[in-house]
């Protein structure tokens, strides 16, 4: 039997959304579309961290991350060795971005530098008007969101619960008072109550 349609509403088919983050059988993200950046980073970082190294070579993740720098006192073999570990972590990078941002990224020559790039302008360090810009942008998002009586309920609880990420990792403040009334209202069409959803909201 198929849903009832709501008055001057058509009825929306439940599709599957093509993921912001996906990843390969190794476990490393690919085709990063530019959304949700949290979880492409702690997959990016999950991912650098299992990656095997020798004995006398830099951690990947630390590389990644600023931690591990090339250092004035190394000598020749190991600055030779984490340039290779740094260009290596290029090809991570770039590879696991979609096609427009691989070509943003290929003017630096280095992982680490890629990396940095992608930091700043996700988490809106670039400058204060970049991250207040976003900040805005996300939270109209999450007020406009609406599950339509149909859809796909799962996917929405997804789709909000990333914006939330996404504007926690710019230092946004996302109550979760703030939060459950924003859900609730996106889902008014199946009549859920709010003094329900209240008292057991975890996030």
């Amino acid at each position: 039997m198929s849903p009832t349609t709501w008055p001057g509403e058509a009825r929306m088919e439940n599709k599957v959304k093509e993921p912001d983050v996906a990843w390969n059988k190794d476990g490393r993200p690919i085709n990063w579309n530019g959304r949700d950046w949290p979880l492409y980073k702690r997959q990016m970082m999950l991912y650098l961290t299992c990656v095997e190294v020798k004995e006398n070579e830099f951690p990947m993740d630390a590389i990644c991350d600023g931690t591990q720098v090339a250092l004035e006192s190394w000598t020749n073999e190991q600055k030779t060795r984490f340039k290779k570990q740094n260009t290596l972590l290029a090809k991570f990078i770039s590879s696991s971005l979609s096609c427009t941002l691989a070509h943003q990224v290929m003017r630096f020559s280095s992982g680490q530098e890629m990396w940095d790039y992608l930091s700043k302008r996700f988490e809106g360090r670039e400058n204060a008007t970049t991250k207040l810009y976003t900040q805005r942008t996300l939270r109209q998002k999450l007020e406009n969101a609406s599950c339509r009586y149909g859809a796909d309920v799962e996917n929405h609880l997804s789709y909000v619960l990333s914006l939330r990420e996404q504007l926690a990792a710019l230092d946004a403040d996302v109550s979760d008072a703030w939060m459950v009334d924003i859900l609730v209202r996106s889902m008014s069409q199946f009549e859920y109550l709010p003094g329900v959803a209240h008292p057991h909201a975890s996030w």
